[in-house]
C-alpha cells in the first residue's frame, strides 16, 4: 500500500496535477510514516510545494525530510534541494543558517559537503567572491570526494571554474586564468569548455 499511494501521487506529479499528487503523498505519509515510500514521498511533496510556489509548505517539508530520515539516502538529494529551494526565494539568511546546522550535524559526511557547496552557490548568487572563494576552497578539500563527483552533480571541475569565475569577479585576473586552464578539456568536459570560453573573452 505504502508503494502504491507513492506511484500514484509520483504519476500526477508527472503529469502536473500537483493537489491529485499530494493527496495521495500527503496519506502515504500520514498512514506510513517510518516506510521507505513515505521517505521519498516527503522528498516529492516537498518538491510538489515548490512548484506550486507554496514556499513555506516547501521549507517545512523538505526540512522534515532531512530530520526524519537522517541516515537514509534521501537527505543527499532533500539538502541541496532545500537549500535551492530557500535561495530561489531570497531567504538566504535563513539558508545560510540552516547550512551551519546541516554541516554541524552532518560533519565529515556527504549531507555535510552538500551543504557547503550550497553556501558557496548562494554567496555566488550575492556576489560575495572572497567568501564562495573561501568556500570552494574548502570544498576542493573535502574527504568526502568520490572519483571525481559527489551526489547532486557537481564536479571537481565545476568547483574549479565556480572558483576561476569569482576570482575573476575580484579583479585576480591572472590567477583567474591559470584556475582556469587547470580544468581539463575534452569532448565530454562541459567545464572546460566553458573556461575556454572565459578565457577567449578576458
Amino acid at each position: 500500500m505504502p508503494d502504491a499511494l507513492y506511484q500514484l501521487g509520483r504519476g500526477f506529479y508527472q503529469q502536473d496535477k500537483y493537489d491529485d499528487a499530494l493527496k495521495y503523498l500527503l496519506r502515504l505519509v500520514d498512514r506510513y510514516g517510518t516506510s521507505d515510500s513515505a521517505r521519498d514521498g516527503l522528498a516529492l511533496i516537498a518538491a510538489t510545494y515548490s512548484r506550486q510556489k507554496r514556499v513555506e509548505e516547501a521549507v517545512a517539508a523538505y526540512k522534515q525530510s532531512i530530520e526524519r530520515f537522517p541516515a537514509a539516502p534521501s537527505p543527499r538529494a532533500a539538502i541541496p534541494e532545500y537549500h535551492r529551494c530557500l535561495a530561489r526565494y531570497r531567504r538566504d539568511d535563513e539558508a545560510l543558517s540552516w547550512v551551519k546546522q546541516t554541516r554541524a550535524r552532518f560533519k565529515d559526511q556527504i549531507g555535510g559537503t552538500l551543504a557547503l557547496f550550497a553556501q558557496a552557490k548562494i554567496h555566488l548568487a550575492q556576489n560575495s567572491w572572497h567568501a564562495s572563494v573561501n568556500d570552494l576552497d574548502e570544498l576542493r578539500q573535502a574527504k568526502i570526494w568520490e572519483a571525481r563527483a559527489f551526489p547532486a552533480g557537481t564536479t571537481a571541475s565545476e568547483v574549479t571554474f565556480l572558483r576561476a569565475f569569482a576570482l575573476e569577479q575580484m579583479g585576480h585576473t591572472q590567477d583567474a586564468i591559470d584556475t582556469y586552464l587547470s580544468i581539463p578539456e575534452g569532448r565530454n568536459e562541459y567545464y572546460g569548455f566553458r573556461a575556454n570560453e572565459r578565457l577567449r573573452a578576458a
